[in-house]
């Protein structure tokens, strides 16, 4: 059998080197934590993982831990990650989740529908036409939305709420909402929003169902500014918080 020199073993490795990047940017990619990852580049190119393809919005299929590599941004007018499985955590990592161009209110950041058992955390959803974050019930009002979790999230200047969360069961904790089109929270029944800062959205700061708590939470400038309501609904004072200058909250 003939040996190769060294020319050409040398461009049989290149030839490897080459094979094998390709398929590491074509095919899914997962983090040293076992968590399968999101960036700019699958989500335009070739799809980040299994069930999801070239082009927003990014769509998570499978129950399981995601992370965010890199800032990510939307196409015009389109979602941002769409959630279709029960049991995932979605992990921002302290990226940018923008809209390039957003008019259509269809257009939402983060957007899961009749779904179990969701977190998302650590990052920023900004700019599109719709919903910073919508977790809603299904058509029909079934399956029920239930178990939500978003941690550490801020929601900016996005048309319609920041964070929608339908059902019940949530937490919202350490989360800011500002300047959104609609109001800064609103989350349905048996559910808590901890240390949170709704501030300067077009709407009221809060609309809470009334088996919905809040605690350590500011809900300033809001509705046209703090003379005007600052929350919406019936949900419970459980203290340390502020509205418009108002230790007293509704």
């Amino acid at each position: 059998m003939r040996r190769l020199d060294s020319a050409e073993t040398n461009k049989f490795l290149r030839s490897i080197l080459a094979a094998t990047i390709v398929f590491v940017l074509a095919g899914e990619s997962r983090s040293d934590e076992g968590r399968l990852e999101i960036n700019q580049i699958c989500a335009t190119t070739s799809g980040c993982f299994d069930g999801d393809t070239a082009g927003f919005p990014v769509t998570i299929s499978t129950s399981g831990s995601y992370v965010v590599t890199g800032e990510l941004a939307a196409a015009s007018d389109l979602d941002g990650i769409q959630i279709t499985a029960d049991n995932v955590t979605l992990d921002m990592n302290g990226f940018r989740l923008v809209s390039s161009s957003s008019t259509s209110s269809a257009a939402d950041g983060i957007e899961g529908i009749g779904l179990q058992n969701v977190e998302i955390r650590n990052g920023i959803v900004e700019g599109f036409a719709g919903r910073g974050i919508l977790l809603a019930d299904g058509f029909g009002g079934v399956p029920v939305a239930h178990g939500h979790r978003i941690i550490q999230m801020r929601t900016v200047g996005n048309g319609f709420q920041g964070v929608d969360l339908d059902g019940g069961g949530h937490l919202v904790s350490g989360s800011s909402s500002v300047s959104n089109g609609l109001w800064g929270f609103s989350v349905e029944g048996d559910s808590m929003i901890i240390d949170s800062v709704a501030e300067n959205n077009v709407g009221p700061g809060l609309s809470l169902a009334s088996e919905t708590g809040y605690r350590n939470t500011v809900v300033s400038n809001n509705n046209g500014g703090n003379a005007n309501a600052q929350f919406d609904g019936t949900g419970v004072d459980l203290g340390g918080n502020l509205c418009g200058g108002d230790a007293v909250c509704p």
